[in-house]
């Protein structure tokens, strides 16, 4: 007689803990959504890849990593993913069947690397590219992280008009990041407004600005937060500042960090809502350990 009881016990108890995933799965998206407007949400970001595994996602959680950059592969001539829906999918599946175990929310948004003057951005192309992340979002991904880089002053309306056009093409559920360029004589602050009126997130490195000295770069660093952090209030954009792992001194987590807090200690922030490290693969243990110090 204890046997049977103890089998329905057990019994029971899973039956509880499958209602329990059950549950957490159908409401993810609205979950997602509720973080995402709360007043004091901060994105921790990572940038990683197809081939990021359990285990990996434990380390991510235990820094409380949010936001999770996916880079797909490339893109063919024509603007279509060159990576197969098996591997995009075994992606996805391990992630949610991650956040289902543990109860926590990733919010997963897909890119390629596209050198605007490597791509004909033809109308068949953008609208492939429309078509493919659309695919992308109907297997699972919460929205869209546009990575196009080395834009032109010349091709500056192209490329806020393609903004546009994806932005029309995804619904109010879906995130729309973008990637951008360091404040220069192309990503000018009217153009950084110009796109904050479209995209939700707008990620912006803090590596690639030449020789520099540790002091020189934490001064550059800090002063393009200050000059950012000012940007329209009122447009739909956050900033989150993208801080190197796969750089050579003084571009370091460390010292982007530093002057990231020293920045927002110093001014009224009305953009900035977090940091996004570029790359998951690149980090080491040293690197964890710096990052956890300086982002809490």
């Amino acid at each position: 007689m204890a046997d049977y009881y103890l089998s329905r016990i057990k019994i029971a108890s899973i039956a509880l803990i499958l209602l329990i995933f059950l549950i957490i799965a159908i409401n993810l998206p609205k979950f997602k959504e509720e973080a995402y407007l709360s007043p004091d949400y901060q994105v921790r970001g990572v940038v990683t890849n197809l081939w990021l595994d359990s285990s990996k996602l434990e380390r991510l959680e235990e820094h409380r990593i949010n936001y999770l950059f996916v880079d797909i592969g490339e893109l063919n001539k024509n603007g279509i993913v060159n990576s197969s829906s098996e591997e995009i999918i075994s992606f996805l599946e391990r992630v949610a069947t991650y956040e289902n175990s543990k109860g926590y929310l990733f919010i997963v948004l897909p890119y390629s690397r596209i050198l605007m003057e490597e791509y004909n951005f033809s109308e068949q192309f953008e609208d492939n590219l429309i078509i493919s992340y659309g695919n992308l979002i109907k297997l699972g991904f919460d929205g869209v992280y546009l990575d196009i880089e080395e834009v032109s002053i010349e091709r500056r309306e192209d490329y806020l008009e393609f903004v546009k056009k994806l932005r029309t093409n995804l619904t109010d559920e879906n995130y729309l990041s973008v990637h951008s360029g360091i404040l220069d004589n192309v990503w000018t602050k009217d153009f950084y407004e110009d796109i904050s009126e479209t995209a939700d997130l707008i990620v912006i490195p803090s590596y690639g600005v030449g020789t520099l000295n540790e002091e020189e770069y934490r001064t550059y660093v800090s002063n393009q937060v200050k000059q950012l952090a000012k940007l329209d209030p009122y447009t739909k954009a956050k900033l989150v500042l993208e801080i190197p792992s796969h750089r050579n001194p003084p571009e370091t987590i460390e010292n982007s960090l530093l002057a990231y807090n020293k920045a927002l200690d110093e001014i009224e922030n009305t953009k900035f809502i977090g940091t996004s490290i570029y790359s998951e693969w690149t980090m080491d243990g040293n690197e964890w350990k710096n990052y956890k110090e300086f982002i809490e």
